[in-house]
């Protein structure tokens, strides 16, 4: 079986025991030794003297080797709540629902709570150590549940009170340990390790209190619905008893304590000695007269740090610790927090449950906390610490095993992220035709690594006594974007001119304006222009081989044919927009002249429609002047000419020259009455002439 050696180190008396646990959960309790400080070394919980709390440890350690015949290398410890701060912490994380959940599993949401925890302590985080904490509540999949090892789900989420020191604290504790050569098995707070075994879970449902008055603090837990909802700690407790008689009847601190002491025993009065040698035997109800005034201060205290954690007074108050066994303070605990007495108790090791005391010494309320420590150990609650150097500083981390990750160790101290990642440059965002376009900053190089001289990762489990060197990131370089790189990426394509691959590049606005030379800057609007036809061939050659001219008043362009340009096999304008590894063919022309009959359409016949039956005017033809002069369609135009195409108005036919085509017969198939003709809906004569496509309609009234 696993063994523990649990030290508790009081501000009075310091406890090592051993201890096992076996099959059915029974803590055995084989071995417990116990001495008192030979001076002040203690005060309020704090070590105030390394070296002398060393030798009390040190010999503790040698009656339980004697006791054992084992060399103990690792004892679990607890530190009193002295300056403690508490805060909530909440953490949540996704798993394979198919697969069970482990310990490590949830080890690894709660140390993320406990982070959430130590970020609320904002700017003092750095200042504390966080010495034990108690879940609250498991919840899988919205569900809440006791123990999630083992269950399945998507997500996990815990909730936890954690409990945090100032480092100075928890170091002297560490410094001590480590004198004598020993490593801390596990660490946690007085107050959690107590409330493990005086109020277990399945008595969490009752509001209680739980209150462990030792020699220098009176540490408090309260449970409520299941969860433990706070911690607190009077720094007052049985050493300001003690002083209160130390000061009244000229004692020296232990005669004071013995006398203290002495108040629980059968007898009416006490005997004792003075600084002068004086004996004095004084009656008890004396002496508690004397310490009435300085009771009714710590019981007051203790009831205000109840109700600022409770609100409201609790079910129960329990009472442990050697500061509880002083007479009258059960009942003014009671007065003051507003209960009968019968709801405040002192407890001792009979409330603990599945606890075996092979020793038979430790009954009384002062070894609850010790069992409490030996408890934490079994059920791997408390923290472990590792001490590790960064960069040559020395550096202290708890975490729940004896090896954790790198990355771990540096969250634990509060390393700035900033100091092992690198930034990436920043990148350059703008838009090409109407589409986003981003070019990302150099990423950067990230930080070395290094364990003990050897290239590591942050994956790597460190160990303690590991020397951590992390050499600074170098930040990446902004995204720069100069014109021949944009040019390259968004302009520049490919066309086959006769035979030959050749590069070409589109003219580019930036921003509205045509411009060569660039730097892209974020947020630019780029327009990539069509590549045309015309942009295979300079100015001079587009000027020469164009020709501008009138048709029929309108103002005509063409570009002349001296040269054939073929794209895909295909007779293409100038005008014409090319394309990615367009096949481009430039070939010469036999004539460059432009004929009339280029660029007029082929006329329709002169046709009306008479009672709705056609009627072609077979030997009317259209007239085609140039400059004023008779022309054909095979006449060259010039710059500067003028094209008249059309029927001449002297040349137009009248309504009359119908019936040369339509006898009277044909169209009104009688002749009695006045004859009416209309021409579009219009009342006309025979003399009226007639347009391509009028409607005339003739007939008798």
């Amino acid at each position: 079986m696993d063994r523990v050696y649990a030290l508790d180190v009081g501000t009075r008396n310091v406890v090592l025991l051993s201890a096992v646990q076996d099959e059915n959960g029974k803590i055995i309790i084989e071995h417990m030794f116990t001495r008192e400080h030979e001076t002040r070394a203690m005060e309020d919980g704090q070590i105030h003297d390394i070296s002398k709390v060393s030798e009390i440890v040190e010999k503790l350690r040698k009656d339980m080797k004697e006791a054992t015949g084992e060399e103990i290398r690792e004892v679990a410890v607890a530190v009193a709540g002295r300056s403690l701060a508490t805060a909530k912490g909440y953490a949540k994380k996704e798993y394979n629902p198919l697969e069970e959940l482990t310990e490590d599993d949830v080890k690894a949401v709660e140390l993320l709570a406990i982070q959430d925890s130590l970020m609320k302590l904002k700017d003092e985080s750095s200042k504390y150590h966080c010495v034990g904490y108690t879940v609250s509540e498991y919840v899988i999949d919205n569900a809440t549940i006791k123990n999630p090892i083992f269950q399945k789900g998507n997500i996990l989420e815990v909730e936890i009170l954690a409990t945090f020191l100032p480092k100075v604290v928890v170091d002297s504790m560490y410094t001590t340990i480590k004198k004598i050569g020993l490593e801390i098995r596990t660490l946690t707070l007085e107050p959690i390790a107590a409330i493990s075994v005086v109020i277990p879970q399945d008595m969490r449902k009752l509001n209680i209190a739980l209150v462990d008055i030792g020699a220098g603090t009176s540490d408090i837990a309260i449970s409520k619905d299941g969860k433990i909802i706070g911690y607190g700690m009077v720094p007052m407790a049985g050493d300001e008893v003690t002083e209160n008689i130390l000061n009244e009847y000229l004692l020296d601190f232990e005669t004071a304590e013995i006398v203290k002491k002495a108040l629980s025993d059968k007898n009416e009065t006490v005997k004792y000695e003075d600084i002068l040698g004086i004996e004095y035997e004084v009656e008890k109800n004396e002496i508690h007269e004397k310490i009435d005034g300085t009771l009714e201060t710590l019981s007051t205290k203790i009831a205000e740090k109840i109700g600022e954690l409770n609100e409201i007074p609790p079910q129960a108050v329990i009472m442990i610790g050697g500061g509880s066994l002083v007479p009258k303070l059960k009942e003014k605990i009671a007065e003051k927090v507003s209960l009968v007495a019968g709801r405040v108790a002192i407890r001792g090791t009979e409330a603990i449950k599945n606890l075996v005391d092979d020793t038979e010494k430790v009954r009384t309320a002062e070894f609850v906390t010790p069992i409490g420590i030996a408890n934490m150990a079994f059920d791997k609650k408390g923290f472990n610490i590792l001490e590790f150097s960064l960069n040559n500083e020395s550096h202290r981390v708890f975490s729940f095993t004896k090896d954790i990750k790198l990355m771990e160790a540096l969250l634990a101290i509060g390393f700035d992220s900033k100091n092992f990642y690198s930034m990436p440059g920043k990148p350059l965002t703008f838009t090409v035709n109407n589409q986003m376009k981003i070019v990302k900053g150099e990423l950067g190089k990230h930080s070395t690594i290094k364990v003990n001289g050897k290239n590591k990762t942050l994956e790597t489990i460190i160990k303690d006594g590991d020397e951590v060197e992390i050499k600074k990131p170098r930040d990446g370089r902004d995204a720069i974007l100069n014109s021949k790189e944009f040019m390259a990426e968004y302009s520049a394509f490919n066309l086959i001119v006769n035979g030959e691959k050749r590069a070409f590049y589109k003219k580019v606005m930036k921003n509205g304006e045509v411009i060569d030379n660039f730097k892209v800057e974020d947020r630019d609007v780029f327009e990539v222009l069509p590549f045309k036809v015309e942009h295979l061939f300079t100015e001079e050659e587009l000027k020469n081989n164009t020709i501008k001219f009138l048709v029929n008043g309108k103002e005509l362009s063409i570009e002349l044919p001296q040269k054939e340009i073929r794209v895909n096999n295909k007779i293409v304008s100038f005008g014409e927009e090319l394309n990615e590894n367009d096949n481009v063919e430039i070939l010469d022309t036999e004539t460059s002249s432009l004929e009339i009959g280029h660029v007029i359409e082929e006329q329709e016949e002169f046709k009306v429609y008479v009672n709705e039956q056609e009627l072609v005017f077979q030997e009317i033809e259209n007239l085609i002047l140039k400059n004023g002069e008779k022309a054909e369609l095979s006449t060259i135009i010039f710059n500067g000419d003028k094209v008249e195409v059309g029927i001449p108005e002297t040349k137009k036919p009248i309504v009359s020259e119908i019936f040369k085509y339509f006898s009277p017969d044909e169209l009104l198939g009688q002749t009695k009455g006045i004859l009416n003709i209309e021409v579009n809906g219009q009342k006309a004569e025979f003399t009226t002439k007639l347009k391509a496509k009028d409607r005339v309609k003739l007939y008798y009234n």
